[in-house]
């Protein structure tokens, strides 16, 4: 995966007052809220027996270990070893956080080695409100980069979901991409028998981000984060401006995507795309027709951005100073 990129994770609303255990980037994580509300992530296992940190409980602003009671503040640092109170707690005895922003309406995960930035990844286009909008989250059994490739695929429509919409048309014309370093902006007109034109545009922001419209009143924003090489923790967020009133767009959105999730992605696209090969997204691994121009920059600048990252990967880095005894 690509990494020194913020990834979302999860909801606000999943991190409440119990830990949280996730999977993802192939990592087990603890999500939980310290004593002023913000939330903190963290490898799930102590560091003294290997228990899971998820199943234990939130004390006093700090992270209480199910097995020994071991508790751990919001930097990861040992504070409380019950069974020696007094003793000298060791500095290894400790938890390693990662870096976490609660912003846009998602709980983000810095990942990599180099220092955050401070903006996370978001479209001018796609408000960080909720006001008309609903969302959800689904996983599915395939890997992050296909799921992003295929969300560049709109003309599948016709053929996967011809039950929602029999008169969607199958051919695409007035074709145009534009890249420009880490953004893809995608466009065409899908065009029925008897002339109806159905224009739409996705648009892609690196790492994991897209936006999916397919009408001017609907915007479909979705992160696909990676939970394992074989599993995609899909969150997706449909807003909707038909009226004024926000709640009807609500209740519409509610229904849009909820028609997507429960008929369209779960009969429909799941049963294609987990048997999709190869696995992964590689550079000449399918033949593209001139529809696919998204999906291609897609996989062109991902081949790119891995490239460069083995690249970091393999420069000599200046040694770390080791640590004096009893530091």
């Amino acid at each position: 995966m690509i990494t020194d990129s913020w990834y979302a994770v999860a909801t606000p609303r999943q991190v409440r007052r119990q830990p949280l255990a996730l999977r993802r980037f192939g990592q087990d994580l603890v999500l939980w809220r310290d004593a002023t509300g913000r939330v903190v992530v963290m490898p799930d296992r102590c560091p003294h027996k290997g228990a899971r940190l998820s199943d234990g409980r939130v004390q006093d602003g700090t992270l209480a270990c199910p097995y020994h009671g071991f508790r751990f503040d919001p930097a990861g640092a040992c504070v409380a070893t019950p069974v020696q109170p007094t003793t000298r707690i060791p500095h290894a005895m400790c938890v390693h956080p990662l870096p976490s922003r609660e912003v846009h309406g998602l709980v983000w995960v810095w990942v990599g080695d180099g220092t955050p930035t401070e903006e996370v990844p978001w479209f001018d286009d796609v408000p960080t409100d909720s006001v008309g909008a609903w969302d959800g989250a689904l996983v599915y059994p395939v890997h992050y980069s296909r799921m992003i490739e295929s969300n560049f695929d709109v003309y599948h429509f016709p053929f996967v979901h011809r039950s929602i919409d029999p008169g969607m048309g199958e051919a695409v014309e007035d074709i145009a991409v534009h890249a420009e370093d880490d953004f893809i902006h995608s466009e065409g007109v899908i065009v029925n028998r008897s002339g109806r034109r159905t224009p739409y545009h996705v648009d892609f922001k690196a790492p994991n981000l897209q936006v999916l419209g397919l009408t001017r009143h609907v915007l479909g924003f979705i992160a696909c984060t990676p939970i394992d090489d074989d599993h995609t923790w899909v969150y997706a967020r449909v807003h909707t401006d038909y009226t004024r009133w926000a709640w009807v767009n609500r209740l519409l959105s509610f229904l849009i995507l909820s028609l997507d999730w429960h008929v369209a992605q779960a009969r429909q696209d799941i049963p294609v795309l987990r048997h999709l090969t190869p696995r992964q997204t590689a550079p000449g691994a399918c033949v593209w027709v001139h529809a696919d121009a998204g999906a291609a920059r897609y996989v062109q600048w991902r081949a790119r951005a891995l490239q460069a990252q083995a690249q970091r990967e393999e420069t000599p880095r200046a040694p770390t100073p080791l640590r004096q005894a009893g530091a």
